[in-house]
């Protein structure tokens, strides 16, 4: 394998009690056989609070401002692996695979100069993950994937829900220039149901001087 910048290790969900499922557990493991093997000296956990397994009192979504978050416990449990905990970075903005990739890029790709990486994800998701990382993401970066087994690869709910996904993120961005992050960042604040109900003050801009938002036609 070619050597990369950075893995990015991709979030799948935390049970209620804030622990990794057994697929993030899969994908930490892999990000982690990478590691050892001198694929990357980095290893990036991204995901913020993102989804639980089920549906809880708090809601489908681990609130956000509150802790751990998905990379958090991504982190841990790859510090328990034996990672060194300096060799680890976290992106825990994210809600969902487009925030990922946009937040990932702007928060750390970009002003640490990480231009090429290898992504590790389910088997079941590298189809989307591969449309959302080369349309964020832009032709600047290097980018491969990784995937892992996991029982959902032939389940058709997963396949059908992961292809309407698929459809909505090339309804919102598809159109949008590769890499533009400056419009990327409209469409996501003020398009996408995850992160236009976040209040104005808590937004992570870093294109917001636009005068004109873009608007998804």
């Amino acid at each position: 394998m070619t050597k990369k910048d950075a893995i990015i290790i991709l979030s799948s969900r935390l049970t209620p009690d804030r622990k990794l499922n057994a697929e993030s557990e899969l994908r930490v493991e892999k990000g982690v056989e990478l590691f050892e093997k001198g694929v990357s000296s980095c290893i990036i956990m991204s995901g913020g609070p993102g989804l639980f397994t089920e549906e809880t009192a708090e809601g489908i979504c681990v609130p956000r401002g509150t802790h751990p978050v998905q990379s958090e416990a991504m982190r841990d449990y790859a510090l328990s692996l034996g990672v060194p905990n300096d060799k680890i970075l976290i992106q825990d903005y994210s809600s969902d695979t487009v925030g990922e990739a946009y937040f990932v890029k702007e928060m750390l790709l970009s002003p640490m100069r990480l231009r090429s990486v290898f992504i590790v994800t389910s088997n079941y998701h590298i189809k989307r993950a591969m449309k959302i990382y080369y349309q964020i993401l832009g032709p600047d970066y290097s980018i491969e994937f990784l995937g892992v087994r996991t029982e959902l690869d032939s389940d058709p709910n997963t396949l059908e829900r992961e292809k309407k996904s698929l459809n909505t993120f090339l309804e919102h961005f598809g159109g949008l220039k590769p890499g533009d992050s400056a419009e990327i960042e409209q469409v996501l604040y003020n398009q996408h149901p995850l992160y236009k109900k976040i209040p104005d003050e808590r937004k992570l801009k870093f294109y917001s001087s636009r005068e004109t938002p873009y608007y998804c036609k």
